[in-house]
């Protein structure tokens, strides 16, 4: 009976037995090659290094080089603003309220009540009458008024206050009150910049304007709500006086002022 396994020839045993061989001991690198190979990998490292490098030198260039481009053209750069400082003891705005009362012109009285409010006064005169006979010219009777003007700045409610103190007086059980609350009314209807105010328990009239400053402090409108509010004083002065039956403002010849802007 022929055997199940059948026998192998001398060719097929040497080359099986080259193939385990090669598995067993797989073929060295000669030190040529592994030369080759490590001078490849550190030129190629080399090359990235040298481009790091004039990446490097060229980004610090321009920020060297940049600031001397901007003023070679005449160009500033923009300052950061400058917050205010911590623990100073002073509102956010009230330097700059006090420093914009003082470029008017008005001598303005300040004081700081706490960290976040602070108060100014000034003293307003309306300006000299025009000649009789001139183009705008005032009433013979007209006469020059000065007026105290209050103004409260707040961080809290980020707001400055501005009011004309004492401007007038109105008792509710006065015989024409109710014809005067009207008027008043009416006079607000037509004011952009402005309001009467009335207090049950003073009697007083105020002239007040309020301005915002949550977002910044804008001069030109602070000068401009100042300047209103003064004008509009004078303007309804003679009429506030009828209605209410007395004196509105001081006269400039007895109380000393600064001329309104």
């Amino acid at each position: 009976m022929p055997s199940a396994l059948t026998s192998r020839t001398p060719t097929q045993s040497a080359e099986r037995s080259s193939r385990l061989a090669r598995r067993l001991h797989p073929p060295r690198v000669s030190g040529e090659g592994r030369s080759a190979k490590r001078s490849g990998v550190g030129a190629n490292a080399s090359c990235e290094r040298n481009r790091i490098s004039l990446v490097s030198l060229a980004f610090a260039s321009c920020v060297v080089l940049a600031p001397g481009l901007a003023v070679a053209q005449g160009v500033t750069a923009p300052r950061p603003a400058t917050p205010p400082a911590a623990g100073s003891g002073q509102p956010r705005y009230f330097l700059q309220m006090q420093a914009e009362l003082q470029a008017m012109g008005l001598s303005p009285q300040c004081a700081a009540t706490n960290a976040t409010a602070g108060s100014c006064t000034v003293r307003a005169t309306t300006p000299e009458p025009v000649p009789a006979g001139a183009a705008g010219a005032l009433p013979a009777a007209r006469q020059r008024r000065t007026f105290v003007v209050s103004l409260r700045y707040d961080d809290a409610s980020d707001t400055i206050y501005a009011h004309v103190e004492h401007y007038a007086l109105l008792r509710a059980d006065a015989a024409n009150a109710l014809q005067a609350f009207r008027r008043l009314m009416e006079l607000n209807w037509e004011m952009l910049v402005g309001k009467f105010e009335w207090s049950p328990a003073s009697n007083e009239v105020r002239l007040s304007a309020t301005m915002n400053t949550d977002s910044n402090f804008d001069r030109r409108a602070f000068r401009s709500v100042v300047r209103a509010l003064v004008r509009l004083a004078d303007r309804y002065a003679d009429e506030v006086s009828r209605l209410t039956g007395g004196p509105v403002g001081q006269s400039a010849d007895t109380a000393p002022a600064t001329r309104a802007p």
